[in-house]
């Protein structure tokens, strides 16, 4: 970035049962491993770094999600099938997409669908 700074985002694949046995420090040293790997020596100790674990936060998981093994749900059908939206609702989220769902590539698929529908 112009400033030297910028962010990176990513997401563990990984069941959600997984890191109840690991800790949080054993997944940053190998989240920072991978840095290292990717992007050099200099990116090794980020100024600051996250891990959310979404599988047990209250308002985003819920039991289904922890025991699902972390596979991403079948995609629902892209348009609403009965009641009165059923002629101009389209799901244009990550979870409506046939090749990717549950994932950002997803969220970019079902959108250029939906634009298109």
């Amino acid at each position: 970035m112009p400033r030297g700074h910028a962010a990176l985002f990513g997401f563990l694949g990984i069941p959600a049962t997984v890191p109840q046995h690991a800790s949080e420090g054993v997944l940053r040293k190998y989240c920072r491993s991978q840095f290292t790997r990717l992007f050099g020596a200099q990116d090794a100790a980020p100024v600051n770094d996250i891990i959310k674990d979404w599988a047990f936060d209250p308002f985003t998981a819920t039991e289904d999600d922890i025991r699902n093994g972390g596979q991403h749900p079948q995609p629902r059908a892209t348009t609403a099938n009965s009641g009165p939206c059923q002629p101009c609702l389209t799901g244009i989220g990550s979870e409506w997409s046939r090749q990717f769902p549950g994932y950002l590539a997803g969220a970019i698929d079902a959108a250029n669908l939906g634009a298109d529908a």
